[in-house]
This record gives C-alpha cells, structure tokens and sequence, in this order.
C-alpha cells in the first residue's frame, strides 16, 4: 500500500469500508431471520469472513487453481449455516 497514492489508498479504504459495513448488516439480518448462525458480533464476524476471503482470493492467484478459493469460500459459507 505504501507505493500507491493517498488518494487510491483512501479509495481503498473507503470501498473496504463500504463493503464490511454492507456485510455486516446482511450478516446481522441473516441472523435476525435465522438464515445464519455465528457467535459474537456482527461486525468482527464480516472482518473475519472478507479477510478470509482475500487470502483465499491470493491463495487461488498464487496457485493459478480457482478452486482452493471455491472450496474455502463454500467453507466459510458453510460455517455460517
């Protein structure tokens, strides 16, 4: 981050925050309706999960095989339900 501009690293924190913030509310309301099911807030559960993401992301791009991030997104998914 430290070679990009303090404009896109501040592009950059605003879509990451727009995004935990949009999965946090539809993390919560999926537990409201008992649609998902996870311990402690919601907040540090979208942290969890979107962080987990991008290392899948990375993993997949680092092994040229979308599947490692398929098989630890269906995880992640899976943990919720």
């Amino acid at each position: 981050m430290a070679t990009l501009s303090g404009k896109t690293r501040e592009g950059l924190a605003q879509l990451f925050t727009a995004n935990l913030e949009w999965l946090e509310r539809v993390m919560d309301q999926g537990r409201r309706e008992g649609q998902l099911n996870f311990e402690g807030a919601a907040n540090v559960q979208a942290q969890q999960f979107l962080a987990s993401l991008q290392g899948a992301q990375l993993l997949a791009r680092s092994f040229r095989d979308t599947s490692r991030f398929d098989l630890i997104a269906e995880g992640l998914i899976s943990a919720l339900t």
